[in-house]
């Protein structure tokens, strides 16, 4: 139960968002991103502004478990929510039916396993999957639309709009739960255009390689680019705990800055900071290479 509940989480859909940002499609995956940005902050401001409401704690099958659930608002579910929109839109990229039927089973086990586990409600459970319902209807609406408008938007109408898209986001109430996903969102999308403009690197290019090097592309993106990732995160998570700890006046403000420039930061890693990477890494390979051939010859 808990694993599937964890299924529902940031952390393990941030690192899949990774990995396919890199090696399967970066413009799908920009989209995804957004939507599950826009859908934890969609969540978010329905619990902490409008709704205001603790974790409701309905403990009919393990009363054991109340620990778990902490008082960080329990209407409506995000894990269910978030879960349903990223296996969804996941299930979309393969174009057959079968990974739909997956992506469904997923979000209820989830569903079933907070519920168990006495996180949420079952009312909880129901809206979190309405809103992701919706939120999906949109999303294939409008998706092909915004993918054909990525391809046609140059690199300085795009950062302009991801910083109005991220700086609304925050405008209302800018606590430490809304500028998480206008962090990573404004990250995201920002490092998306620089990389297409500056770096050029795709993710859908290493497919056509021979397979040695398809191979040692696929395993520097993988391995090294995701623990790169993972001492990023931490440090920067380290660094804002350190602040907030601060007893400086403006403690509170300085961990609430820290927070939203964690999140750009992280994400502009993985759409900019991380292809540079990898293309600086593959061209010393490459030249390392050559001067040993040339060496032996």
């Amino acid at each position: 139960m808990f694993f599937f509940t964890g299924l529902g989480y940031a952390a393990p859909w941030i690192l899949l968002l990774v990995l396919l940002y890199w090696c399967i499609d970066e413009k799908k995956s920009l989209m995804l991103g957004t939507t599950l940005c826009i859908s934890i902050w969609i969540n978010l401001a329905l619990k902490f502004i409008i709704l205001n409401q603790g974790q409701p704690i309905l403990n009919i099958f393990d009363p054991a478990e109340a620990v778990y659930a902490r008082m960080q608002g329990g209407f409506p579910s995000g894990q269910v929510q978030h879960a349903l929109i990223f296996w969804m839109i996941l299930a979309s990229w393969l174009e057959k039916k079968w990974p739909y039927a997956i992506a469904v089973a997923l979000s209820a086990l989830v569903g079933f396993a907070c519920i168990q586990l006495g996180l949420h409600s079952p009312v909880d459970v129901a809206v979190g999957t309405l809103i992701g319902m919706l939120i999906l209807c949109i999303y294939f609406l409008v998706s092909n639309r915004l993918v054909k408008l990525l391809e046609k938007t140059n690199a300085r109408a795009g950062l302009i709009a991801c910083a109005v898209l991220a700086f609304g986001m925050i405008l209302y109430r800018p606590t430490f739960e809304l500028l998480m996903p206008a962090g990573f969102l404004l990250g995201l999308g920002s490092g998306y255009f620089i990389c297409q403009r500056h770096i050029g690197l795709s993710a859908a290019a290493i497919h056509a390689q021979p397979p040695l090097k398809r191979f040692q592309a696929l395993l520097i993106r993988g391995v090294t680019g995701t623990g790169l990732t993972i001492v990023l995160y931490m440090a920067m998570e380290r660094l804002t705990a350190v602040v907030s700890q601060s007893s400086a006046p403006l403690a509170s403000n300085n961990a609430a800055l820290m927070v939203f420039l964690s999140y750009a930061l992280l994400a502009l890693w993985v759409s900019a900071g991380a292809p540079w990477f990898f293309r600086l890494f593959l061209h010393f390979s490459s030249a390392a290479r050559t001067k040993a051939g040339r060496g032996n010859n």
